[in-house]
């Protein structure tokens, strides 16, 4: 047993995102999410969920799907499945296995992507931070389309960060143009992604036949998928529809606008979605009056509570290293991702900013641990631990342990 233990140790050393590593990793995050965060039913009400779920209402009862065809048809065929094998539906932890096999697969993704950036153990630290954020631990155990969403973009972020890598492989820039293809069928708002190659390759596309070619691979993506949105769902008319619905803007026509402001959306964006501020959700949002299901638009939590408290000086503290870190072009692309969502979200649906927020927390974090790991500080490792803990610390009270 004990020379076992020792060659897994070795062979964790020589490769830490090798199959084992991954296997492990994927079985131990699977049995996390899906014993923690128990609702007590599968339910379509809002107030059931920390931060509701309307994902039942998109799939009607002949199995028709208005929006995120993938994640509807999930949902459709897993309440089959749970009726064939003598399953209610309102089963909690039935309900949550596919969502939480999703969690622990971005989880495995999350650790690809840290070690093709850091080449460090660490990179599962850096995973388990992201694993932990708020909206992606959320989404983990929640039926909703961001379980896969959010497995599906850390899948591009790896792949881009692979292509990235000396001479663009077209082993991951084909992956990649699959991978957009199906994030876009899914969730509508994934092309934003692409805002990552073209800031980091730019002209490159035109001059390099390498970098043309995965371009043109992921134009023929895009193609495929407004065709086949077309064909599941009625892609211009609900999702036009939709956006005028939610538009921030008044609307002298149809008097569906409303006015918002930009602070909640930076609060929720940028730090309520990775560590909650508060132990619940006190604040009406002003497109739900009737629904009191987010957070109070304010840091004064971070400061009562030892954990939030932690995370915020943690969060902010590699800040510091700004001054003799220059930033590498692949953070950059990030970057550029993480601000064009941001830009897309508060013009589509500000109301709402941190339900959209899970795809962000990777590389959010990823120039948070990137600043840390290019610095001359000696306890990166105690960094991500103490980051880890603090986290779970702050989450925990909002999505619960059972």
């Amino acid at each position: 047993m004990q020379a076992v233990f020792k060659t897994v140790l070795t062979d964790l050393k020589q490769n830490p995102v090798g199959v084992g590593a991954s296997g492990l990793a994927l079985i131990g995050m699977f049995l996390f999410y899906l014993f923690t965060q128990l609702p007590a039913t599968f339910s379509n009400t809002p107030a059931d969920w920390p931060f509701g779920t309307d994902m039942g209402a998109y799939v009607y009862g002949d199995g028709r799907v208005i929006q995120h065809p993938i994640s509807g048809r999930i949902v459709w065929y897993w309440r089959d499945f749970l009726t064939a094998i003598g399953l209610p539906e309102s089963h909690a932890l039935g309900n949550k296995i596919p969502y939480a096999a999703m969690g622990a697969a971005s989880f495995v993704a999350f650790g690809h992507v840290f070690y093709a950036l850091f080449k460090t153990w660490r990179a599962w630290l850096f995973a388990g931070c992201v694993g932990l954020s708020l909206m992606v631990w959320y989404y983990a155990g929640t039926p909703e389309s961001y379980a896969l969403t959010t497995f599906f973009y850390a899948a591009y972020f790896y792949c881009f960060v692979r292509c990235t890598e000396g001479t663009p492989s077209y082993l991951f820039g084909g992956a990649a143009a699959v991978i957009i293809f199906l994030a876009f069928v899914n969730d509508v708002s994934a092309p934003i992604l692409l805002i990552m190659p073209v800031a980091y390759f730019g002209v490159r596309a035109f001059t390099d036949t390498r970098v043309r070619n995965i371009a043109l691979m992921h134009v023929g993506a895009l193609v495929a998928g407004v065709i086949c949105l077309s064909v599941l769902v009625d892609l211009f008319g609900e999702y036009s529809k939709m956006v005028s619905e939610y538009t921030p803007f008044e609307s002298a026509d149809d008097g569906v606008g409303y006015n918002y402001g930009l602070i909640e959306p930076i609060l929720n964006y940028f730090f309520f979605s990775i560590a909650a501020p508060a132990g619940s959700l006190t604040y009406i949002s002003p497109m739900f009056p009737d629904y009191m299901g987010f957070f109070q638009p304010s840091m004064a939590g971070y400061f009562l509570n030892p954990f939030r408290l932690l995370f915020l000086f943690l969060y902010l503290a590699p800040l510091w290293f700004l001054r003799t870190t220059a930033i590498d072009r692949v953070i950059l692309a990030m970057l550029a991702f993480v601000m064009m969502r941001f830009i897309a979200i508060v013009l589509f649906n500000p109301s709402e900013t941190i339900i959209y927020a899970s795809v962000v927390a990777l590389p959010i974090l990823a120039v948070v641990f990137f600043l840390i790991e290019r610095s001359q500080f000696k306890h990166k490792g105690l960094f991500a631990g103490l980051f880890l803990l603090a986290l779970f610390g702050s989450n925990v009270s909002v999505l619960g342990i059972i």
